[in-house]
């Protein structure tokens, strides 16, 4: 199954369009589409550090901006790279994920796009064949 992929007709910002076959899956791919667009070589990022994730919020939309804000703040913030995501639970309120991935280091990792905000813009978490998601970061 594909993880993501971008969306087309957005302009001045990206969006991306993930997927997964549980709720679990779909924000697992998220989480790897914003890394993904991060650093452009994410595959040689290392699962060495580990971190926690765990949020709550009113619905299916909320819990995606909640979660990809945590994960972009790990980014900017503790400047950890997360090449792994493994979501223990997703229904919509809470979600509860084990994040795995490395220091940010300059000298390894390739900068990719400079993602400033994740909005609300287009945002949308539908179950149609799978779980589905649109959502657009200001670049």
């Amino acid at each position: 199954m594909v993880k993501y992929e971008l969306l087309e007709g957005i302009t001045a910002d990206v969006g991306i369009r993930a997927f997964g076959r549980t709720p679990e899956e779909l924000f697992a791919n998220a989480g790897y589409a914003l890394f993904d667009l991060l650093v452009e070589n994410l595959e040689d990022v290392r699962p060495e550090v580990e971190v926690e994730v765990e949020l709550e919020a009113e619905g299916w939309e909320d819990l995606l901006v909640g979660w990809l804000r945590e994960l972009l703040y790990i980014y900017e913030v503790r400047r950890e790279v997360i090449c792994e995501f493994e979501v223990k639970e997703a229904d919509g309120k809470h979600i509860s994920a084990l994040c795995r991935g490395e220091e940010l280091d300059p000298e390894r990792h390739i900068p990719g796009m400079e993602i400033k905000a994740v909005t609300y813009h287009n945002l949308s978490v539908v179950r149609q064949d799978g779980w589905r998601a649109e959502v657009v970061f200001d670049v």
